[in-house]
């Protein structure tokens, strides 16, 4: 289980949003967190990139916004190895949970999430749950590739997680969500150019892993 001792709580708003305004309301009123610990040094490459996280009464969402100079976007088929492709992903894990979630999607919208015990050790998310995890990314869901030798490329990505499908998971669908649990936000991909693994919270392991609970950090539910 995460450790969260003498970790400050990242405040989750909550907020009203409809499809006309997501982007703007979580832009605005999402709390803001940067993407940008590079953890491994052998990996220094550190594109901009932050998220922009909120929930209201059915999901916990987060607004990724990204600049890189090599977008790669082929990975088409959900729970396909979207960290190869430009990716932004949400770890997190329930209290008293030893199990954590990863939730990942590509720069297209293709998603890749599980529940874990640990980097091997997992349980898929079902097709049917998958199809309501809501994924709005600036580019089509068709292959994309592009690099820039001038000025960065800016994509951004909405992820909206339903709440009951995370409580599902851990077999407690009917309880209330947590006011409290722990996270951490990455952005990846393996095979750009030039591969990095950034995080929002530091990272103590020698090789890239981000299948790391003690590494997440508190976020409270305001």
């Amino acid at each position: 289980m995460c450790n969260t001792i003498d970790k400050k709580p990242v405040l989750l708003p909550r907020v009203k949003v409809n499809d006309d305004n997501l982007r703007t309301i979580l832009l605005n009123q999402g709390q803001v967190l940067s993407i940008d610990v590079i953890n491994w040094k052998e990996y220094p490459l550190c594109p901009e990139v932050d998220v922009h996280i909120a929930h209201d009464d059915h999901y916990l969402w987060a607004l990724y916004r990204v600049d890189e100079y090599h977008v790669r976007g082929v990975n088409l088929d959900d729970m396909g190895p979207v960290y190869e492709d430009s990716c932004v992903e949400w770890f997190l894990q329930m209290p008293n949970q030893e199990t954590y979630f990863n939730i990942e999607v590509n720069c297209i919208g293709t998603c890749l999430a599980s529940c874990r015990m640990n980097r091997t050790d997992k349980a898929a998310f079902a097709q049917e749950d998958l199809k309501h995890i809501v994924r709005l990314t600036t580019f089509p869901h068709q292959p994309y590739e592009a690099i820039s030798n001038s000025k960065p490329i800016h994509w951004e990505c909405i992820v909206g997680i339903p709440k009951t499908i995370l409580m599902k998971y851990i077999g407690t669908e009917s309880a209330m969500f947590p006011e409290e649990f722990s996270a951490n936000f990455y952005k990846c991909g393996d095979k750009t150019q030039e591969p990095h693994y950034l995080s929002s919270f530091p990272i103590s392991t020698d090789l890239p892993n981000f299948h790391v609970p003690s590494a997440f950090y508190p976020i409270r539910l305001m």
